[in-house]
């Protein structure tokens, strides 16, 4: 042992001692990223224990008026002839790391998009028949709404006291709205718009 340089020696306990700050550093990293994301990766678990057990991880949570609002606006363009079923519907699409639900509704011709704020949703997307959600909605007392949609494409509605089940499709069958470049976008106030329309829609 005695042969051994001393200076051998120290540099071995430094390289140790830096090797053990590194993991230290790295394991406290881990460890705030794992509490940071802590709730996500909860959702995530019963997510997929919910898709092993054959269900739909669809669920949201919503004020009433705000949801009957979206679904007020796009459903002007809901296909009223009913050619093709899906058109009848409006297109729910959560989005947890944003917590907005997007609405579409399209009748070939024409196609709207509007985001809701959310209290509360894990991801998942359901088409559901416009006419019918809206008239229910009308009538709900001002709540928040829950939507739950099983592994059938039924979704179940709950406000207050009240419960509805509504038949509805998959995303699959909905067909997808034209992307635009943000390039090509000219943005200008609603009601110049209304009032340009207006002053033109004799012709």
């Amino acid at each position: 042992l005695t042969k051994i340089p001393a200076i051998w020696i120290i540099h071995t306990l430094s390289v140790h001692a830096n090797q053990t700050f590194i993991r230290r550093e790295a394991a406290d990293f881990w460890l705030r990223n794992l509490l940071k994301y802590a709730g996500e990766i909860q959702k995530g678990i019963i997510g997929l224990k919910n898709l092993c057990k054959g269900q739909s991880t669809m669920r949201i949570t919503i004020e009433k008026n705000v949801l009957l609002e979206g679904v007020q606006r796009v459903q002007n363009v809901v296909d009223k002839k009913n050619t093709i079923p899906v058109l009848s519907n409006v297109l729910f699409e959560s989005d947890t790391p944003t917590n907005l639900l997007n609405l579409t509704a399209t009748n070939l011709e024409v196609g709207i998009s509007t985001k809701l704020p959310i209290t509360e949703s894990t991801e998942g997307s359901i088409t559901i028949p416009a006419q019918k959600i809206f008239e229910i909605l009308r009538e709900l007392p001002d709540n928040v709404v829950t939507l739950v949609v099983d592994e059938n494409n039924w979704i179940t509605l709950e406000c207050a006291n009240a419960n509805f089940r509504l038949a509805g499709l998959p995303k699959t069958d909905f067909p997808e709205l034209p992307l635009f470049s943000s390039q090509d976008v000219i943005g200008f106030p609603q009601p110049m718009l209304k009032d340009m329309i207006t002053k033109t829609s004799f012709a």
